[in-house]
């Protein structure tokens, strides 16, 4: 093992005595001058004193003051990584810090506290080096002052990255091993012994080469054990040796407090292994003893420290130590030990259930606090994300087991940052089943209206939706008459009615929207708390009243009613601001983004304009620029770059916002907006190849969205006119666009919509004109095939150009190749037609 593992046994021991350990990292400090300071913070002492910034003399005078009158108990105070003040002189570089440091270590000897002792690692020895205090009697140096020096020879337990290598190099005999795979194989392990233990039991045992090894491992890191037995590297037998050598030497103690860790996919605090062993009756001892369990775990090289901690630069908390089992041992213990014996099962789950509980507390502050400080919210949860969405996962995928739960239904805020879209639909799909089946109804009601709406951005409409809400408005209604009035049903009713203004504006029901949108706002009224909730019905009455003020029909827009729009987006606005100290909330720019639309239609594009990119920067301060919401200000940008005739730069935001709305979203009203977006952009640039191209691809996903039950976007009837006024200016063919007409009637038949799209069948062309090359016999490919295997093999073979009338179109090559086929057979015939007339002549000669 490593020194700072040696030191780290040493403190487990000496803490079963209640000593107090203070761990130091200095690594990269070299003057007393850094290290003082280190170790009073440690030490909870930095800012005591008449003032916050002491003096380096000061500092020193403080520190050894407290280890001189120390007698709280008994404290280990541990130095590690005292690398750079004790590095010896090296030819005529001389290190001047050393002398300072180890005078500095005789001082606190002198002290002659024996309630203290320091434990220092370090690369460098202090064995030519004696105690030359003089005030020490020669008693008080044998027994107390001496540098006890332990000396560690590199070894195949050692976690640095070069011994590592060196160690796989080593032991798989130089089997074609290059020091780059032997290095890359050693970072895959984690430097820890056991899996490179494994790594090289696969070089020696197998013919398996080190970067076949190291291609198959690096692929797909979380499945590094699978891939290895999938490759044949290793079979389960051998990975099952090589990881009992060491799980089975663990006590009944030990591995159950293994197996419980193992709950955890992510880096964990030691917080949340106390929470999850469940010592959490005594907080501080709860957390001793945590630390010890795993720092025995750490010996045996099955936990490992994590890097990833994390330190709040605005104040003087230390950094918190976060640690990490590998996936590998985490699958094998989970896996081997479960299945065989039950009672590691009932640790697994009861550890699970603890886990479950301690992240959904977590991710409720974390909900609480977003709507405070949404930067620092995202930067809390980076940490624990992994832990998060796992724990989401479990209560999504076990409701049943987690139905106590009572956070489960507000937690809105959190998933939006944690969850993609799909995953936020199943996660509130399960949820709001689980609870109607639990008879939870208010939590039922709340998550029913969160399911619609991730629905309603994914294009269902109103006749899928609106049975949905009233389903959960109606189990509210039956509630006794006393529960009616109570706070929690009365912000149940809220959201439901927030949610249907929701879904008729997406429809393009303004009007009906604004009347559900003020019996929501109405109802919130009662609850002046309720500030935040307030901001959303602020925010859709904004935009309902806005959308009412525009006549589709005539295409006119009421400017005192877009302004009217523009003052609620303010109060909404306003309210954001004050509630969060600032604009960086997840909120925000969609505010913005709404005031934007709102000078759009004003024509005021250039407000617009600078509206939208001040939205999209606060995207950017709060890392949300990737999501819907930044892709859907940008499509915005776009519009209002093709008022000002901006052509180019529209068709910059038009395409990032495109591309970003088909990868998340999928077929959805929206996508299909985008796309046809840069086809119009295409068009105006007088691009009208390009154009045509992209204005098919929004046909086609219009097709779907109907074919799969989902309502066209609003721009359904304007891509059909651009579609042929752009095919007519390249003079398609009229089949083409005889072709085109017919898919747009399929796509309005309202017998099809919901209905999926029959198999294309292969038919003889009657005419095509759009061919320059001269007429071909058509041939009937039924006729060529058989079954679905022919089918299939006949069309990887040749080129065919297969559409509704399915007949072959041969290229130039072919055409050539069956040309000279049918010379050579002209030729063979008429040679042996020569020949016979020859030999019939001779014969009868």
């Amino acid at each position: 093992m490593g020194k700072t593992r040696l030191a780290r046994e040493a403190c487990v021991k000496v803490a079963v005595d209640n000593w107090k350990i203070h761990f130091v990292d200095l690594k990269g400090k070299d003057t007393i001058e850094a290290i003082i300071p280190a170790i009073l913070n440690e030490m909870d002492l930095i800012g005591e004193g008449p003032t916050l910034k002491s003096s380096p003399d000061e500092e020193r005078a403080r520190l050894l003051r407290a280890i001189k009158t120390y007698k709280k108990g008994k404290m280990v105070l541990w130095l590690d990584n005292v690398d750079k003040p004790l590095e010896p002189d090296m030819g005529e570089t001389t290190n001047v810090f050393r002398s300072e440091f180890i005078d500095f270590l005789e001082v606190i000897v002198g002290l002659k506290n024996s309630k203290v002792k320091i434990i220092i690692t370090t690369r460098f020895g202090l064995e030519e080096k004696s105690i030359q205090n003089d005030s020490l009697t020669t008693s008080e140096k044998n027994k107390f002052a001496g540098f006890l020096t332990i000396r560690l020879d590199s070894s195949e337990y050692a976690l640095n990255l070069e011994e590592a290598c060196q160690y796989i190099l080593d032991y798989s005999n130089m089997k074609s091993v290059s020091k780059d795979d032997a290095r890359s194989l050693a970072r895959q392990a984690g430097m820890n012994p056991l899996l490179m233990k494994l790594f090289v039991g696969c070089l020696v045992n197998t013919k398996v080469t080190a970067r076949d090894l190291v291609r198959s491992v690096s692929s797909r890191p979380a499945d590094t054990l699978t891939e290895l037995c999938k490759g044949g590297y290793v079979t389960d037998n051998q990975i099952e040796d090589g990881f009992r050598q060491v799980i089975d030497l663990l006590r009944e103690e030990e591995m159950a407090t293994l197996l419980m860790l193992t709950v955890i996919p992510g880096s964990f605090t030691i917080e949340a292994a106390a929470n999850i062993l469940g010592e959490v009756k005594n907080k501080e001892f709860g957390i001793f003893k945590a630390k010890n369990k795993i720092g025995i775990l750490q010996l045996k090289n099955l936990v490992e420290t994590s890097d990833t901690g994390r330190q709040d630069a605005s104040s003087h908390s230390k950094r918190q130590e976060r640690y990490t089992i590998h996936f590998l041992i985490r699958t094998f213990v989970r896996d081997v030990k479960i299945r065989e014996d039950a009672t590691f099962r009932k640790y697994y789950d009861d550890a699970e259930e603890r886990y479950v509980k301690y992240y959904m507390k977590k991710m409720n502050k974390l909900n609480s606090l977003i709507a405070t400080d949404f930067k620092v919210a995202v930067k809390q949860q980076e940490e624990d994300a992994t832990n998060m969405r796992n724990a989401i996962s479990l209560i999504r995928d076990k409701a049943q087991v987690y139905k106590s739960i009572e956070e489960v239904s507000s937690l809105e805020d959190i998933l939006d940052i944690l969850l993609n879209p799909t995953e936020r639909y199943l996660y509130f799909k399960k949820r709001s089943a689980a609870e109607k089946q639990l008879g939870n109804v208010v939590n039922f009601a709340k998550l029913r209206s969160s399911e619609v709406v991730q629905l309603s951005e994914r294009g269902h409409g109103i006749e899928t939706l609106c049975p949905m809400v009233e389903e959960a408005l109606t189990a509210l209604s039956n509630l006794p008459a006393e529960q009616q009035g109570n706070k929690e049903v009365e912000l149940a009713y809220t959201r439901c009615y927030h949610c249907m203004g929701d879904i008729f504006f997406e429809r393009d029901a303004a009007r009906e929207a604004t009347k559900w949108l003020a019996k929501a706002k109405e109802k919130l009224s009662k609850f002046p708390d309720e500030k935040d909730m307030m901001v959303n019905i602020l925010t859709s009455i904004s935009v309902s009243t806005h959308k009412a003020a525009i006549d589709e029909a005539k295409r006119t827009i009421e400017p005192s009613g877009v302004k009217q729009a523009l003052k609620y987006a303010k109060q909404a606005y306003d309210l954001r601001v004050e509630l969060s100290g600032s604009e960086l909330h997840y909120e925000t720019p969609t505010i913005i983004q709404n005031m934007a639309a709102f000078h759009h239609d004003l024509r005021h594009y250039d407000e617009a304009v600078d509206l939208y990119k001040h939205a999209l920067k606060i995207l950017n301060d709060l890392k949300l620029a990737g999501t819907t919401k930044g892709f859907s200000i940008m499509k915005n940008i776009a519009t209002s770059y093709r008022k000002m005739k901006r052509f180019d730069d529209a068709l910059v935001y038009a395409k990032t916002a495109m591309e970003g709305r088909k990868e998340l979203l999928g077929d959805t009203p929206y996508s299909a907006r985008s796309v046809y977006m840069v086809g119009a952009v295409y068009m105006e640039l007088e691009k009208y190849t390009e154009s045509k191209k992209y204005l098919i691809q929004a046909l086609e996903m219009e097709e779907r969205l109907w074919r799969s039950g989902k309502p066209h976007s609003c721009d359904w009837d304007v891509l059909q006119d651009r579609l042929f006024t752009v095919c007519e200016i390249l003079e398609v063919p009229e089949t083409e666009i005889l072709e085109y007409k017919r898919r747009v009637e399929e796509a309005e038949d309202i017998s099809n919509h919901g209905k999926p799209a029959p198999r294309r069948e292969f038919k003889l062309n009657e005419d095509d004109s759009s061919s320059d090359e001269e007429e071909v016999p058509r041939v009937d490919i039924r006729s060529l095939v058989t079954d679905a295997t022919d089918l299939k093999s006949l069309l990887q073979k040749r080129k065919w150009d297969v559409t509704d009338t399915g007949n072959e179109a041969p290229t130039v090559l072919e055409m050539t190749i069956c040309m000279g086929f049918f010379v050579v057979i002209a030729v063979v015939v008429y040679h042996v037609l020569y020949g016979r007339t020859t030999a019939e002549i001779s014969d009868s000669v």
